[in-house]
Parts: C-alpha cells; structure tokens; sequence
C-alpha cells in the first residue's frame, strides 16, 4: 500500500511541475516554485527516504509511527494541499515573464537619499541588537537573553528582553543586499554583507537566515541578468552554503567554537557520535514535516475531539505586546483548543502549513488555508511584475518572497513574526522616498510660479552668479 501510494504521490507532484513549467508564467520568481521545492524535499522525497531507509529518529522522539493506512493518508492531505496551493497561486498570480526594465531599475535621487535616512535610522538598532544577541539565548538565567521553556506547549518565551531588541539585527541582510544593489554591485560592497552571513553562523541558531538572504541576492541577480531560471554555475553558491547549514544542524556552535579555537568538529557532538553515515545524519528534524503531519492526521481530530477552527490566528493580536509590558500574556494562541503535547512529544517541532490546516477544519481547512496563501503571494507575484521600474515593490518581492519557505513550513502566524524586521527597511525606505520625493516636487512647483528665489552662488567677490 505505501510503495502505491509513494508513486501515485510523486506522479501527481510531477503532474503539478509539468502543468506549471509550461505555463507562461512559470519562473524562479514565482511563488509555486518556491512551494514545489518546499513539498518535493518534505513531502515527495522525504517519505521515499522514511519508508526506504527506515527512518526512525523522528518517530522515536514524537512517539508515534503511523500505519500503512495512516502513512498513505498523510500522502493525500499533503498533495490536496498542493492542488489548492497550485490552483490558487496560478489563478491570482498569471503574469507573462517578461523583463521590462534593463538590468535593474535605476534609483531617483529621493530613493538614493531616503537610504541614506533607512540606514541613519536603522543601523544603531541593529547594531545593539547584534552586540545584545551574540551570547546566544540562555535557558539558564544567564547572559543578555533569557528564555524559559513552557512545559506545556513547548514554546519558548524571553524574561528579560523582546524580540523586538533580540531579533533586530535579521534587518541587516535586507540592509545590506540594498547597499549592494545602490552602489552597483562594486567588490566592497559586499563586505558587510558577507560579514552578516559570518556573523549568522557564528550564532548557530541563526541559519535559516543565511539561506533567506543568499535566495533574496540570488533573486537581485537572476533579475539583474533578466534570467528566468537559475543557470549552473549558481551551485558554486548553493552547494555550501547547504553543507553549512547540514554541519550547524548537527552543531550549533560549529563556526564559534572554531572561532574561539575551541576546535569542535561535528562528529565530536555527542548525540551525533552514533552517526556512521551521511545517510544516517539525514535522519533529523530539517526536513521532517511529513513525520510531524502524520502525527497531526493521526490526532486531529479524533484523539483531539476537535479542530482549532483558525482559532490560532488570534495569536496576531496578543503577539505584538511584549511579555515585559504584559506578563500574563498567553504562551502561543489565546485560544487553545489543541495541544498536540497532549498526545505526544511535538516540542520543537513545526506544523507546516498543510498541518496547519488540517488542524483548523481538517479537508476543508486544508483547502481554505493553502488555497488562501497561494492567492496572497499569487497576487504578489502579479504585482512584481507589473511594477519593474519601482525598485522599492522589487527589492519587497525580493526580500518577501523567500520568507515564504517559513510560512510553508512553520504554518501559523511565523510569517508574521519573521518577516517584522526583514521587511521594515523596505517599508520605511518607500515611506522617506516618497515624502522626500513630494518635497522635492513642492519645491520645483514654487520655483516655476516664481514664489521661492533660485539659489544664488556667490563668487567671493560680493556678487552673486
């Protein structure tokens, strides 16, 4: 039954590539190739390899295994997931791929000097807030962040800080490629930014971050060259900066414990010691969200005895309040019809957004959810490409776009929460450009009704000229 249901999943997934590869508006840029990687890597590839392979680590640490029939149908809910995405995301987002504007649109001097005010405003915060992070997040009531673990739902909480301060510095890779990108691509501009990316890996916990803003520079550049895919030579770039992110999964402290000569390797780490292969350390939670859906199918609703009904996404009024200014805020949604702790170990794990669904009204919920992002980031989508010559909406796509991969995989209101400070430069370089640009405008309307004087230029003499 699973080898059946495992071909039928990976035709049907081919199906959905090929129907969209021949679309016209079929790029690297549009949304669905992004969630095609996303459900290939969990939800294609990963169960062939649980089911080939024997994986049994995540099973061991949910405490759970499905069944054959369980198995199949967690292959079902994730490719009605994709259909809804697939079909919502093509329907709102049709765009034919055409480059419009040659390389990439050129910046007015508003957009050049609203930077400059972007930058004079943004950069203390991040640079605080990189000196506040560099410890890391203790549990133990020591250095500038400390967490506490709830033991019942398994989200960690800050006691001592926000997010706000603890998170600010993830605005500096957006900083950084807008800097690339302003002073045409010149070697030097490319050190603060290759500079963020070391200081991600010398966090550890910061990794996606590294992957979010490489895809955001690769994007600048696949657009910059008006390509529509990515060419070959890409994987100079791609090949390792997966390998890093592999070697901080096994060790979070690999690049800091190397920097501070500490000399740790990843197969010193005791839990990873048991790791005879690179088969065998694939066997974790990276890429595991179809163990994580099973367990969702397996629970809701029928050990739940219900669904969550989107109650989750009130959790987007309480989370902009800071636990320091509200103590009693709730951990997690303010509503909690579910906690899938209560039928196993799911602490640390994700929902995915397919999970997610499921979770709010099962098929339906499925549907509804998947089918309401996919028209989202297809209106997007739509939106970029008819707006080429705004570099402020292409840099935003840019920058957004990727961010996509943690709605995917986190579902929920993650979206919301890591997308705060990677957009905020975008939002507030649009704000000063435009008010800067209206200025500028008002002071050319009165020169030409004659009600302000030319600036004079004096030529050392008295006179003026």
């Amino acid at each position: 039954m699973i080898e059946t249901g495992l071909f039928l999943q990976t035709g049907f997934f081919l199906i959905v590539l090929l129907a969209f590869l021949f679309s016209r508006s079929a790029s690297f840029f549009h949304p669905l190739t992004i969630y095609l990687i996303f459900h290939f890597l969990v939800f294609v590839l990963r169960p062939l390899m649980v089911h080939a392979f024997d994986f049994n680590t995540m099973w061991y640490y949910i405490e759970f295994k499905p069944d054959d029939l369980q198995f199949v149908n967690t292959l079902l809910v994730s490719s009605v997931g994709l259909l809804a995405f697939a079909v919502a995301v093509s329907f709102a987002g049709r765009a034919k791929v055409e480059f419009t504007v040659a390389e990439l649109p050129p910046w007015t001097l508003a957009e050049k000097r609203s930077f400059l005010v972007v930058i004079a405003l943004l950069s203390p915060l991040a640079v605080y807030s990189a000196i506040f992070a560099k410890a890391g997040a203790s549990f133990s009531g020591e250095g500038n962040i400390q967490m506490t673990l709830d033991l019942t739902t398994g989200i960690s909480v800050f006691t001592n800080t926000t997010g706000y301060i603890a998170d600010a510095h993830a605005m500096m890779g957006t900083l950084f490629i807008l800097l690339i990108w302003r002073f045409n691509f010149r070697l030097w501009a490319y050190a603060p930014f290759i500079a963020f990316l070391g200081y991600r890996a010398f966090l550890g916990w910061g990794r996606w971050a590294i992957i979010m803003s490489i895809f955001t520079l690769l994007l600048v550049y696949l657009y910059r060259h008006s390509h529509r895919w990515l060419k070959i030579r890409y994987l100079a770039i791609i090949l390792p900066v997966f390998i890093l992110f592999h070697s901080l999964g096994m060790n979070r402290d690999l690049v800091r414990d190397y920097v501070e000569d500490k000399g740790v390797a990843v197969a010193d780490v005791p839990q990873y010691k048991s790791k005879e292969s690179f088969l065998d350390q694939l066997d974790n939670p990276d890429f595991a969200n179809f163990e994580f859906l099973a367990f969702i199918v397996s629970v809701v609703p029928e050990k739940s005895q219900t669904y969550t009904y989107f109650t989750q996404y009130l959790q987007l009024f309480t989370e902009p309040i800071p636990r320091i200014i509200w103590p009693e805020k709730p951990i997690g949604t303010p509503i909690k019809l579910i906690n899938l702790n209560d039928f196993g170990n799911f602490f640390f794990m994700t929902t995915s957004l397919v999970g997610d669904g499921w979770m709010s009204w099962g098929w339906l919920g499925v549907v509804l959810t998947l089918a309401a992002v996919g028209f989202v980031l297809g209106r997007l989508h739509r939106w970029y490409w008819r707006n080429q010559s705004n570099p402020k909406i292409v840099m935003g796509y840019f920058v957004f776009l990727p961010l996509s991969i943690y709605w995917f995989r986190d579902g929920g209101i993650s979206i919301a929460k890591i997308s705060l400070w990677t957009i905020l430069p975008i939002v507030l370089w649009s704000f000063f450009s435009r008010l800067i640009g209206d200025l500028q405008e008002k002071r050319r309307s009165l020169k030409r009704t004659g009600a302000v004087e030319p600036r004079r230029y004096f030529d050392g003499r008295g006179g003026g000229r």
